[in-house]
């Protein structure tokens, strides 16, 4: 029975049974596949396979994929093979659902086609294709400095792979300086080894490898960097030894120098702060700069050099340094003499160029400021002075001149004005008054008259009774050092003659009539009034006789002798004589000069009465003494000159050099200079006071002051009508 479109057929023929589509394919392949992810596009990775049961062309299968994922795969049509279309990336997609879908071609046979689908799993297996990743990249990190050994950071990577080819192990392969650091090989946990140190290193940068496991493996490198935190574990260092110059003229607020500090430290830690513990000194500091300026103002002269403690403070530490502050010289003091004037009693100065005093002054300045030299104001014609030591000479011979009268001015006193000037620039000058008094120096001893002195005295001669004389003289002093004054050697052998102190006169004492033809002999001293006092001696002889009755009497009253100047010292002049008509001691004659020889020109002898040469002759210095006869108006002012005498010297050079000076005078209202001879006037002169003056004016050789010769000068004074007018003014007052 075969039923039909057409119906029920029950016939009995033979029928031939025809295959009818009424079964779909079956899948027999397997649901899952492993595909490395590194398989090459075109690779057949997987084979579907299917059956249909039916025959014939019902039993034909084609296949096909059910929207292929990500265009990964391809399918062929008639051999189900499917082959990969585009690469593989296990980390982007690890599995794959294909659905696969078998039809058969039964539709061909007027039935529809059937089909079958099967999902087939496709698993990437992993292929060690990635490299580790870190995190971040570089990794910073900070820690202290100085810490003990800790964690610091920890290294991340990550690598998509998986299994072994994912499992990361870390090393550090760069810049672990000194071994400071260790790494955890599994976790990637940086730790520090030791204390670190900030001043030594202040960063590491490590190099951080991160290594898979896989076949090959892959690797990657971080960087690591590692600051290293400040501590205040370093004082301040000053950088250099400090010192500096400054002028003493430098103003307030000026700045001297400025100290300087480094620290290892960074930061705040590093910031430092000055101060001057010393507040007396004068100088400050800027806390922050370290610029030194001066608060008070400078004087080197009390103070040439300063040291100063200088602190630096930071945070955590304090240090200090000496800053040495030179300070340098400005000329700013004048030189100061010891004195603010100089006086001095000087003696007479018989030489030339003898130091007569000295002047000093000081500059407390430094250098050529301080550097003093001298020189005198207005050139004296007396002085000169050393421009270095200050020491003031003569220029000429300075002679006591007596200066007795009614004249306020003393001519023995000489004043001028010295400058002491330092070298700076410019110069600073100071001045003085040097007044030097000449004094009559005390340098001639008395001298007696004649070498020895006797006489005869009656044996009844009276108590008290004068006997003889003796005169010493000191006429080239004056004052005290010209008075003389007696003494007697030993008065214990002469007890019977008195000595009367201040004439000189010997008396008798005590009756002599017991010491006939007896000799006294004994001494008399002539002592000055001068500090110190200067003395000389004489011999007195005295002879008790009978009664002396008559005179010496010379042989001739008059003599004239004329000699030439060539004569040698010792030649006899001229031999006097005398007589006495006494007999025994009373007949002796002794015999002296007794004036006319001041200069010592001759001798005699006592006993033989020979006249000797005692010094050279000079013809043109011992001419007979000229006589001048100037007048002067009364009232004339002081400075008129009176005469200027000139002497004349046959010789020549130094040896013709003359000077003048006055011998002796009445009043000490004229002067002479001493170079020209010109005689002026000082002080007031008055008519109805003294109408005439009398001068004895030496002149000699500079070399030798014993070559001179004198004048007299005899100044007349001329009155002039001074009362006249006063007189008529008078006369009402008469009336």
């Amino acid at each position: 029975t075969l039923y039909c479109k057409w119906g029920k057929i029950t016939r009995g023929v033979s029928i031939i049974l025809l295959d009818v589509n009424d079964s779909p394919p079956s899948f027999i392949s397997p649901k899952l596949t492993y595909v490395p992810e590194n398989t090459p596009i075109d690779t057949v990775v997987f084979r579907a396979q299917a059956t249909d049961p039916d025959s014939g062309p019902n039993s034909y299968i084609e296949y096909s994929l059910l929207r292929p994922p990500g265009n990964k795969f391809s399918i062929g049509t008639i051999d189900g093979e499917v082959k990969l279309t585009g690469e593989l990336d296990r980390e982007a997609v690890a599995n794959y659902t294909l659905t696969v879908v078998a039809t058969d071609k039964g539709q061909d046979t007027g039935f529809p086609p059937f089909s079958s689908y099967k999902k087939l799993e496709v698993s990437v297996i992993d292929v060690n294709d990635n490299a580790p990743e870190f995190e971040q990249d570089p990794f910073i990190a900070e820690i202290a400095e100085n810490l003990s050994p800790r964690k610091i950071l920890t290294v991340a990577a990550v690598d998509r792979d998986s299994g072994l080819n994912g499992q990361l192990n870390y090393e550090i392969i760069k810049g672990n300086t000194e071994n400071s650091f260790s790494i955890n090989r599994a976790t990637g946990e940086i730790r520090s080894v030791q204390p670190l140190d900030r001043e030594r290193l202040s960063q590491y940068t490590l190099t951080v490898k991160a290594s898979d496991k896989g076949t090959p493996l892959q690797s990657t490198t971080v960087k690591v960097i590692i600051n290293i935190l400040d501590e205040n574990d370093n004082a301040p260092r000053f950088s250099q030894i400090f010192s500096a110059s400054v002028p003493e003229n430098a103003p307030l607020g000026f700045t001297v120098t400025r100290v300087t500090t480094s620290d290892e430290d960074i930061g705040v830690n590093a910031v430092s702060r000055y101060s001057i513990r010393d507040t007396s000194l004068p100088f400050t500091i800027n806390p922050s700069t370290g610029d030194i300026t001066i608060s008070r103002p400078l004087n080197r002269e009390d103070t040439d050099r300063y040291r100063i403690r200088v602190s630096a403070h930071d945070s955590g530490w304090t240090v200090s340094t000496d800053v040495t502050i030179f300070v340098t010289d400005v000329n700013d003091n004048a030189p100061r003499f010891t004195k603010p004037s100089y006086y001095l009693e000087c003696p007479e100065l018989p030489g030339i160029g003898l130091k007569v005093t000295q002047v000093s002054a000081t500059d407390p300045d430094e250098g050529s400021n301080g550097q003093v030299f001298y020189f005198i104001k207005s050139q004296s014609e007396f002085f000169r002075i050393n421009a270095t030591t200050g020491e003031i000479f003569n220029k000429q011979y300075l002679r006591y001149q007596n200066s007795s009268g009614s004249s306020n001015v003393n001519i023995n006193r000489h004043s001028f004005i010295v400058t002491s000037s330092d070298r700076g620039s410019p110069p600073l000058v100071s001045e003085t008054t040097v007044t030097i008094n000449i004094v009559d120096s005390n340098d001639n001893a008395p001298l007696f008259l004649t070498p020895k002195y006797f006489t005869p005295v009656t044996k009844n001669v009276r108590v008290g009774t004068n006997l003889i004389k003796v005169t010493a003289v000191d006429d080239k002093d004056f004052g005290l050092n010209s008075e003389v004054e007696y003494f007697m050697s030993d008065e214990s052998k002469t007890n019977k003659f008195k000595l009367d102190r201040s004439t000189g006169w010997i008396s008798v004492s005590s009756s002599l009539m017991a010491d006939l033809n007896k000799n006294f002999l004994f001494k008399v001293k002539a002592k000055d009034k001068g500090n110190p006092p200067l003395s000389s001696e004489v011999a007195v002889e005295i002879v008790v006789t009978e009664e002396n009755y008559h005179t010496p009497e010379f042989s001739q009253s008059r003599m004239s002798i004329t000699i030439p100047e060539s004569h040698s010292v010792g030649t006899v002049v001229r031999t006097v004589s005398a007589r006495d008509r006494d007999a025994a001691m009373n007949g002796l004659i002794r015999y002296n000069i007794s004036s006319g020889n001041e200069a010592g020109i001759f001798a005699i002898n006592t006993t033989t009465g020979a006249l000797t040469l005692a010094k050279p002759l000079d013809f043109e210095l011992h001419q007979n003494p000229e006589e001048y006869f100037p007048t002067v108006l009364e009232n004339a002012p002081s400075g008129t000159t009176v005469i200027c005498l000139n002497a004349t010297d046959a010789d020549s050079g130094s040896n013709a050099v003359i000077a003048y000076a006055i011998q002796s005078s009445d009043s000490d209202l004229f002067v002479i200079d001493p170079n020209t001879g010109t005689i002026t006037t000082q002080g007031f002169l008055d008519y109805e006071t003294k109408q005439s003056y009398h001068l004895t004016v030496k002149a000699f050789n500079v070399p030798d002051e014993e070559r001179c010769s004198f004048a007299t000068v005899n100044i007349q004074l001329e009155g002039t009508n001074e009362y006249k007018t006063r007189c008529k003014s008078l006369l009402p007052d008469l009336h």
